[in-house]
């Protein structure tokens, strides 16, 4: 028997295995969307981040709108946190996952001494789901 003959096989399925693990799951698993995140502060300013617009409706009251196509599916999963100046409760709420426009995220911040709204710099990754 040759001597090359058993890593010459190793070698190939080494090489095809993952070619072709790689186009079957392709089909099976849904493709992740690019993550997008920003730093928004609290005169609702854009410090980081692209992809979306920010407008300040209200004291603590934000509405981040994803640019068109940046979730293909239309929906997305959003974390938000409070930051900088002391310690805020933010909330993301009314996440648009209906393939009629964009989706939108409603942000609420709060002082946590009071339970009143404030206006503060905060920030969020959004996912595609």
């Amino acid at each position: 028997m040759n001597r090359f003959l058993i890593p010459g096989v190793t070698l190939a399925v080494a090489l095809a295995g993952p070619a072709s693990a790689g186009s079957y799951y392709r089909d099976l698993a849904p493709a992740a969307s690019t993550p997008v995140g920003g730093i928004v502060r609290g005169n609702g300013t854009v410090e980081r981040g692209r992809g979306f617009t920010v407008e300040r409706e209200e004291s603590g009251h934000y509405r981040i709108t994803f640019d068109k196509g940046v979730f293909p599916t239309g929906c997305a999963a959003v974390v938000v946190n409070g930051e900088v100046s002391g310690p805020v409760l933010s909330t993301a709420v009314a996440i648009n996952c209906h393939n009629v426009g964009p989706p939108i995220v409603e942000v609420h911040l709060f002082d946590p001494s009071n339970g009143g709204r404030v206006d503060a710099s905060f920030q969020f990754v959004a996912v595609g789901v």
